[in-house]
């Protein structure tokens, strides 16, 4: 894993959460204390998002940059995740640095990966067909939120209050949801950032997950965009459940957000 790759998976990652974040109906992006806030500022957690936006000098610095985001998030009835990119720390701090969060109120809830392709493999199984449709009316804005809840185990009234929102989904966004027998089952989208592509909210049905339906989603997703614009490399934030699949279709590892909560 490079600095450099690290650093643009954390710009790419804080930028499009700027980007959602701006179209959102309530939505802010605040810049402070050598940190990023990019919060859509709904109920869902995982939409209110904080980050690092400048390499962490030491110890003391790290300290003052959690305590800024907690101040941040005081007085806000919002839940939120604060994602630590480990390749922005001292390499001496990184071992010790979730016992230091810890010590300020923030502790782990989740990690996810930095990946980056400069182009996708060809697929290595036949895919499924599904009916796919480009995210824009109410209808496919709220089968994406659906679909995400649904998928990370959340209420569907915070899918829809999160992505049931018409500015989101301009020329800009190449949102795709799924159809299997006239039901949505996946989804995933893509935006165009400073030359890359940024893939995200990939996800599947529980119930329809592990055929193959997400990567279906995604590589149509990635042609609408990379059509659009012309920029082939990709970047994207996987979970742990998701590794094996982008490591198929030609990601490679860059760098490590371990996200904390108060």
């Amino acid at each position: 894993m490079s600095d450099s790759a690290a650093l643009e998976a954390n710009r790419s990652f804080t930028q499009a959460w700027e980007f959602w974040s701006r179209r959102s109906r309530s939505g802010e992006v605040s810049r402070f204390s050598g940190l990023t806030a990019a919060w859509m500022n709904v109920t869902w957690p995982a939409c209110n998002l904080t980050f690092l936006s400048e390499p962490v000098r030491d110890e003391a610095d790290l300290e003052s940059r959690a305590r800024a985001a907690l101040e941040h998030a005081s007085g806000r009835d919002r839940g939120w995740v604060f994602f630590v990119c480990t390749e922005l720390l001292p390499e001496d701090l990184r071992p010790s640095s979730l016992e230091i969060l810890s010590r300020c109120g923030l502790n782990q809830a989740v990690e996810l990966t930095g990946m980056a392709a400069d182009r996708l493999l060809p697929p290595r199984r036949p895919l499924p067909d599904l009916d796919l449709r480009r995210v824009g009316d109410r209808d496919t804005r709220r089968a994406f939120g659906e679909i995400n809840a649904a998928a990370y185990g959340m209420p569907v009234e915070w899918g829809h209050e999160a992505l049931d929102v018409e500015a989101l989904w301009g020329s800009e966004a190449f949102g795709v949801v799924g159809y299997l027998d006239g039901k949505p089952v996946t989804t995933s989208e893509t935006i165009a950032l400073d030359g890359i592509l940024y893939v995200a909210l990939v996800a599947t049905l529980p119930e329809h997950q592990k055929k193959g339906y997400a990567e279906v989603a995604m590589r149509h997703s990635l042609t609408l965009a990379s059509a659009a614009t012309g920029f082939e490399k990709t970047i994207l934030q996987a979970s742990q459940e998701g590794l094996r699949l982008y490591q198929e279709m030609g990601y490679r590892a860059t760098s490590q957000f371990p996200g904390v909560v108060p």
